[in-house]
């Protein structure tokens, strides 16, 4: 199956608790592509009134070694409005198993995807050859109108750990993350466990720019998720967070809670053998998007911990550099971890 537009304003629920739905009350997901399904379309620009796909046992939409497809303007785990919580059990997207060039949103508001109250994460990305997909202009993690706490991973008795805004894993590798004009700025807050992780031996390539992590839209008002804005693990090397302009910088402020694993409540978190190479380059960390207030990091502003070796935070210009203030924790900490720049 190739080339189509599979749905345009139609409601993709479990129809066991809601009325004039699409959907399957089985262990199944809302929407699913697979086995290379290509070139397909989950929404459109032109409604007024958004698909809506939740309350599935499983994924709101799953993507599953297929290519080049576009999803925008879709509400996965919340209401028409955009207001009120009806989440997937498990991911509101799942990008697996080698799928590539999918486009995830879009540059304006019309294109925007929000994906909120899903039970596990908001998103995930991973597996081997799971690369180049591009992933601009979402909500995740909050309301329509980006101001107030809708996350994701808050379903009782998931797996844990759960609930990322974006989790990408499992050598998924080279694909993006909001990009290098406003419009495409993803906007990444008030999950339960990380806003961004980045996980696990093979997991490389992957930049992630422009993005709001931990604050509201407006990038002055923390909406907190539960431990870091960004966490690179497992293994995971040669990854980018932020650039070297001021249109690529990441607004990596207001994460963590303090009272769920607040070691783990840092702006920027890299920790374990293998985690090396990966560059932190142009952010901010712990202020408001203009630099001029305080919205800070409930711990350190960059953690480098158990064995993460050979990173870099910051560069050799201005405008590489980071500026990493107002955390109540140190600016950067470095433990048993060696030849980080």
């Amino acid at each position: 199956m190739s080339a189509n537009i599979l749905f345009q304003h139609v409601r993709i629920l479990d129809p066991a608790s809601q009325m004039d739905c699409v959907g399957d009350a089985l262990l199944r997901d809302g929407i699913l592509i697979e086995s290379a399904s290509d070139s397909n379309q989950i929404g459109s620009n032109r409604n007024t009134i958004r698909n809506v796909i939740g309350l599935n046992r499983r994924n709101g939409i799953s993507i599953i070694s297929s290519h080049r497809n576009l999803i925008i303007g879709n509400h996965i785990g919340i209401n028409d409005f955009g207001w009120t919580g009806i989440g997937n059990d498990s991911s509101g997207i799942m990008i697996r198993d080698g799928s590539a060039e999918n486009i995830i949103g879009g540059n304006s508001d019309t294109t925007r995807n929000l994906i909120s109250s899903n039970g596990s994460n908001g998103v995930v990305l991973r597996g081997n050859g799971t690369s180049r997909n591009i992933f601009i202009g979402n909500y995740i993690g909050m309301d329509k109108d980006g101001i107030r706490m809708r996350g994701n991973g808050f379903a009782i008795g998931a797996f844990f750990p759960t609930g990322h805004g974006v989790l990408i894993d499992s050598g998924a590798s080279h694909n993006i993350l909001g990009g290098d004009t406003d419009s495409l700025k993803n906007v990444i807050s008030a999950n339960f466990f990380a806003v961004v992780a980045i996980t696990g031996s093979g997991t490389s390539g992957n930049v992630v720019i422009g993005n709001y992590i931990g604050t509201d839209i407006t990038g002055a008002r923390a909406l907190r998720n539960g431990t870091s804005g960004v966490m690179i693990a497992e293994g995971a090397s040669g990854n980018r967070i932020g650039g070297n302009s001021v249109s690529e910088r990441n607004i990596i402020s207001g994460n963590g809670t303090g009272n769920f694993i607040p070691d783990l409540a840092r702006g920027i978190h890299l920790v374990g053998v293998g985690t090396s190479n990966n560059r932190i380059t142009g952010n901010y960390v712990g202020v408001s998007s203009d630099g001029s207030s305080r919205v800070r990091n409930i711990g350190h502003g960059i953690g480098i911990f158990a064995g993460a070796d050979g990173n870099f935070i910051g560069g050799e210009t201005p405008e590489e550099g980071n500026l990493i203030s107002l955390n109540d924790g140190n600016g950067i900490v470095i433990n048993d971890s060696r030849r980080n720049l």
